[in-house]
C-alpha cells in the first residue's frame, strides 16, 4: 500500500481502467460492478472511488482512451503525404478494420452518443478532452477532403461537418456489420471477408469522387 501511495494518480487510474475494460469487454458495462472491478484492479472499494467517482466517469475515461487511438490512426493515414489521396483513403479503412478486430471493446466506444450542453462547462474533465479530441480528428480529416478538392479528385460541393460524419457513419457501419455479421455475409457472397470489405469501402470511397 504505501509503494501505492508514491505513484503518480495516474498509474492507478490507468490500472482501475484496464481492469474495467477486461471485465466490460467479457461481460458488459451494465453486468460489472465496479466492486469486481475495484478487486480485479486489486485495490479497496474505497480506494477505487478516490480515482472514479462513479462507473459512468470510468466508462468516459475509457472512452477517452479509444478517442485518443481513434486520432492516432486517423492522423497517420490522412496526414501521409507519401501515398496518394485514394490510397490514405484505403489505408484508413483496413487500419479502423484491424483496429476494430484487435480491440472491439474500444472500437464500440467510438460510436458512443456523444453528449451535447450549451457550455463546455458543464462536461467532465473527460468529456471535456473527449470534445477536444473529436474536434482535432475532425481537422484531419477536413483537410484531407480539402486536398482532394484542390486536386479536383473530390466533388466541389461536399459538405464538411456532414461529410466526414457520414464518412465515419459508412466506415464503422461496414466494419461493424462484418464482425457481428462475417459467416453470413461469406456465406451468402461467396466471396472471402477481405473481397467484401474492399468492395464496400469502394462504394464509399467513389461516391467522393467527382
Amino acid at each position: 500500500m504505501a509503494r501505492r501511495k508514491k505513484e503518480e494518480p495516474t498509474v492507478h487510474r490507468q490500472a482501475i481502467a484496464n481492469a474495467a475494460h477486461e471485465l466490460f469487454s467479457s461481460k458488459g458495462i451494465e453486468n460489472t460492478s465496479m466492486n469486481e472491478i475495484a478487486k480485479l484492479a486489486g485495490y479497496s472499494k474505497a480506494t477505487l472511488y478516490v480515482y472514479f467517482a462513479d462507473k459512468e466517469q470510468l466508462v468516459s475515461y475509457l472512452v477517452l482512451r479509444s478517442m485518443n487511438t481513434l486520432y492516432e490512426i486517423i492522423s497517420a493515414q490522412m496526414q501521409n503525404k507519401d501515398k496518394s489521396i485514394e490510397e490514405r483513403f484505403f489505408s484508413l479503412c483496413i487500419a479502423l478494420y484491424n483496429y476494430q478486430q484487435q480491440y472491439p471493446f474500444y472500437f464500440a466506444l467510438t460510436q458512443k452518443e456523444i453528449r451535447v450542453v450549451g457550455d463546455l462547462c458543464d462536461f467532465t474533465g473527460e468529456e471535456k478532452e473527449c470534445y477536444e479530441v473529436g474536434k482535432k480528428i475532425n481537422a484531419v480529416i477536413y483537410e484531407y477532403l480539402k486536398e482532394g478538392k484542390e486536386k479536383k479528385i473530390f466533388k466541389q460541393d461536399l459538405k464538411d461537418f456532414s461529410t466526414v460524419f457520414a464518412l465515419w457513419a459508412m466506415i464503422s457501419g461496414i466494419i461493424s456489420i462484418t464482425a457481428n455479421k462475417r459467416n453470413y455475409i461469406e456465406l451468402s457472397s461467396q466471396e472471402s471477408i477481405d473481397t467484401f470489405l474492399n468492395y464496400s469501402f469502394s462504394l464509399v470511397y467513389k461516391s467522393l469522387l467527382t
